[in-house]
């Protein structure tokens, strides 16, 4: 839920601000109106549902197809502007498209936050939900600006979250159910030969950048 939520900020980060505002007002409104869906839930169906194999991975399905959806994007993004015109259209389609995961992410914050004030009446506490997001999610996708000026970096970040959102797909649909059942001791040896290996090749990339630097300064013409 959280790589889903940062993925969905740092996408808005690269969208256009009409495009990013409709996104916004589109979760804000998704918020406020699910109160009565989230009311009749319980903590126990809830539980159920997440214990459950098939319905993971009905949801490994929506969550693959939202994956491939924002690599697509970023792959788009990249240079857009030297594509061909179908390219540019496509990614602008992609641009508007916000992501079917951060609807449930909201619906299960919404949940949680109903669970956690007893008494309270569901409409208010579902639209103050909303007030408070219609700020925060703006606010931090300020704030990664600001942090990450550069677009190609914010692009490099978004593609990283949705690769670890398809590891973590992959991990959380198996849910305990594996074909080799794994050691119950760690071979000492085989992860001291990754961990040297590691070291070694990662000091070998280091030095060739070290001497390709060096090479750089040497040949660049001096004004």
């Amino acid at each position: 839920m959280l790589v889903v939520s940062l993925s969905f900020v740092f996408k808005l980060t690269l969208a256009r601000p009409l495009v990013g505002a409709v996104t916004v007002l589109l979760a804000v409104l998704f918020t406020g109106l699910a109160w009565p869906w989230a009311a009749e839930q319980s903590k126990t169906q809830i539980s159920a549902w997440l214990s459950d194999a098939s319905l993971m991975t009905d949801l490994s399905v929506i969550l693959s197809f939202d994956v491939a959806t924002l690599l697509l994007f970023c792959r788009l993004s990249v240079a857009h502007k030297a594509r061909s015109p179908r390219a540019r259209r496509l990614r602008q389609v992609l641009e508007c498209y916000p992501g079917l995961l951060i609807f449930p992410v909201l619906f299960s914050l919404l949940v949680t936050l109903i669970f956690s004030l007893p008494g309270m009446d569901f409409a208010l506490t579902a639209w103050g939900l909303a007030a408070t997001l219609g700020v925060a999610i703006p606010g931090a996708a300020w704030l990664f600006v600001r942090l990450l000026p550069e677009r190609e970096l914010r692009l490099e970040v978004l593609f990283i979250l949705n690769v670890m959102t398809a590891l973590l797909g992959i991990v959380g649909t198996v849910n305990g159910r594996t074909a080799v059942e794994a050691e119950s001791s760690v071979n000492h040896m085989a992860l001291a030969g990754v961990v040297a290996l590691t070291l070694l090749f990662a000091l070998i990339g280091y030095v060739h950048w070290r001497i390709l630097n060096r090479k750089n300064k040497r040949f660049t013409p001096r004004h």
